[in-house]
């Protein structure tokens, strides 16, 4: 009876007892997508970044020639760092296929496109600044100057600011001969300082004049679509 029993248990676990299931956690299943994204991603990252003189990961490269741009033949990078001014000049790769490219940069000139490129980012970021301001027909003339104050203050940024004349209720409206007059008197006020970047908007009641701020400098440069 015993031997039976330890038979019948021997049975059970064998038979009955549910077999193992293999259990991958998510995690470990997207585990080599995540590694093949990391690495993409530095991959991404590293031809982004600019790569100079002895950061070049190339013996040989191939030179720009500076007068005529044409390629010349592969020669030793090292060669090539030796045969320039470090202190006024750097080797710069601007391509990898089908042979390293590099050129050989002023540092002044560079320093200049940067700058440049500061300034225009700068003046970019004005002209996406826009503003409206809002002056009733009954202001008066000896007035307007003085409300135009803060106008005055944005366009000197670079600002754009939309000036609008609209009627105030219970007050005599101009005539258009009027309104017209007054918008051409702002204009000549905010001339040093402003330009108008695109036709005046006219209605019946109203007039709007679209201001485009000289900024700093005291010019922009027009943008596409604004002549």
């Amino acid at each position: 009876m015993a031997t039976f029993t330890a038979f019948r248990q021997v049975v059970l676990r064998t038979v009955i007892r549910p077999r193992p299931i293999l259990h991958l956690d998510r995690q470990l299943l997207a585990l080599p997508r995540l590694v093949r994204a990391a690495h993409d991603s530095s991959a991404d990252k590293d031809k982004s970044k600019i790569l100079r003189d002895d950061k070049i990961p190339h013996r040989l490269v191939q030179l720009v020639d500076p007068a005529t741009k044409h390629l010349l033949p592969l020669r030793p990078l090292a060669e090539l760092l030796a045969s320039i001014d470090r202190k006024t000049q750097f080797v710069e790769l601007v391509a990898e296929h089908p042979a390293p490219i590099v050129k050989i940069i002023e540092k002044k000139a560079a320093y200049e496109k940067r700058k440049e490129q500061k300034r225009r980012a700068k003046e970019v970021k004005r002209r996406n600044i826009q503003k409206e301001v809002q002056l009733t027909w009954g202001v008066a003339l000896g007035d307007l100057e003085h409300k135009l104050k803060k106008v005055r203050s944005d366009l000197e940024k670079g600002y754009r600011v939309d000036l609008v004349f609209a009627p105030k209720s219970g007050h005599e409206l101009p005539s258009p001969t009027e309104m017209q007059n007054r918008a051409d008197k702002t204009v000549a006020l905010l001339s040093d300082v402003a330009k108008e970047w695109k036709p005046r908007e006219t209605r019946k009641t109203m007039i709007a004049i679209y201001f485009q701020g000289l900024g700093e400098a005291g010019q922009l440069e027009p943008e596409e679509g604004d002549q």
